[in-house]
């Protein structure tokens, strides 16, 4: 029966912070996935990571901005947190060697993304999701903890003290198995999948959420879901990024003219947008590529790949069809800034997580941020949690050690 002193359940950008976190600080980590970690969700992250950067830019215009999107139901602490240690994440992942697009001085390259009303947000062209989960796994790697890949969780093993456990079965071999720890930290993703159409990967499926919510653990803002705009509505709703935008591309009618004003717009409103649109008699919704020049196409090769290769379009040549798909889900387990959840020795963070920073609407760009922030913040307060436990079972030992031995006996 493997035993660690703690569990990561989730091979995605969330769950493999939280184990690096937890691992550098000294306790023993497993990391079970149902996937691989390099076709976890968090790849198909294209736009980029949100942090306050640039000298135009500044933390409380990060909040603002998060804020606004979230319709003002986001919790304003936790938001704040975020804001101010966003930036962390991008300064670590940067020198852990992801290679983010520079500008002519060489400094990160940013764009404004969305809502965002600054360019706040840094990227590696439009396969930014990519190449963060590429560095993060191989930092994941380094710390040479064990991995069980291709193991799906079928229930969590909970009490009030120190049993905790899961139940796992090997999709290799069919084979179930227990495995138990101190503490559990869900990353598992959200679950927009259980939309059609939807963005999201295959094995979106909100796995994590059922388990906590079965094992006693409070959910939080399930009616909260996020859909995306630009989406090429036939085959695996293949996303289109904002970052199309930015760079110039307009949400067009069938006749060519502006459909809707892109600029600073949530993904909220432009979905809404072009539903009503879709609604009218004959109502179409494009995306027009095709005034873009070489430059602004050279930094979406993965858009203009996938959109041949999928949809069989040539976007210098043909607009691209377009409609609104679920995208991510905005509620889940509810969770306090460092990952706890109303459960002991349970914890979340990512996507299967809801602590409140997002209220009814996630900002464009903050997902992978969130991810790696809030992943990191997990795996720490599991550090201190068992430290406190550890603490607890000492001063517990000594009263009933005390309470055994007569005064003066030895």
């Amino acid at each position: 029966m493997p035993d660690f002193d703690v569990l990561i359940i989730g091979g995605g950008v969330a769950g493999l912070r939280a184990a690096i976190a937890a691992r550098r600080a000294g306790p023993t980590v497993a990391l079970l996935s149902k996937v691989h970690p390099l076709r976890t969700n968090s790849a198909v992250n294209a736009g980029g990571l949100n942090a306050p950067l640039g000298s135009d830019d500044s933390v409380a215009e990060f909040a603002r901005d998060i804020l606004a999107v979230g319709e003002d139901l986001a919790d304003q602490q936790i938001v704040n947190t975020f804001a101010a240690e966003a930036r962390d994440e991008i300064v670590w992942l940067d020198r852990m060697g992801v290679p983010f697009n520079r500008d002519s001085t060489g400094r990160l390259a940013r764009r404004s993304l969305g809502a965002n009303r600054h360019n706040r947000t840094c990227y590696v062209d439009d396969r930014t999701g990519h190449m963060v989960l590429q560095v993060v796994y191989e930092q994941f790697q380094r710390e040479q903890g064990p991995a069980f890949l291709d193991s799906f969780v079928t229930s969590l093993i909970t009490d009030d003290r120190d049993s905790l456990g899961a139940i796992v079965l090997s999709l290799r071999t069919g084979s179930l198995e227990l495995f138990t720890a101190r503490a559990i930290v869900l990353a598992t993703g959200g679950f927009a999948r259980l939309y059609a159409p939807s963005t999201a990967s295959i094995g979106t499926t909100g796995d994590g959420l059922g388990w906590a919510y079965s094992a006693g653990a409070r959910l939080m803002d399930m009616e909260m879901v996020q859909f995306h705009p630009t989406v090429f509505p036939g085959g695996p709703g293949l996303m289109i990024s904002e970052a199309a935008l930015t760079q110039g591309a307009q949400i067009v009618n069938e006749t060519g003219e502006p459909l809707v004003e892109a600029k600073f717009e949530s993904r909220e409103k432009l979905a809404r947008a072009i539903y009503q649109a879709l609604q009218k008699a004959s109502g179409s919704a494009f995306l027009d590529l095709r005034q873009l020049g070489k430059d602004q196409l050279s930094a979406l090769p993965q858009t203009c790949e996938l959109l041949e290769a999928v949809a069989g379009l040539d976007v210098t040549k043909e607009p691209v069809p377009i409609y609104p798909a679920a995208h991510r889900s905005i509620g889940g387990i509810e969770t306090d800034a460092g990952g706890h959840t109303s459960l002991g020795g349970l914890f979340a963070a990512g996507e299967c997580a809801c602590n409140g920073l997002n209220g009814a609407g996630r900002l464009a760009g903050n997902t992978l941020t969130e991810a790696l922030l809030f992943g990191r913040k997990a795996g720490e307060a599991f550090v201190a949690f068992h430290q406190a436990k550890f603490e607890l079972k000492a001063q517990e030992d000594t009263v009933i050690y005390r309470a055994a031995v007569p005064a003066g006996g030895s």
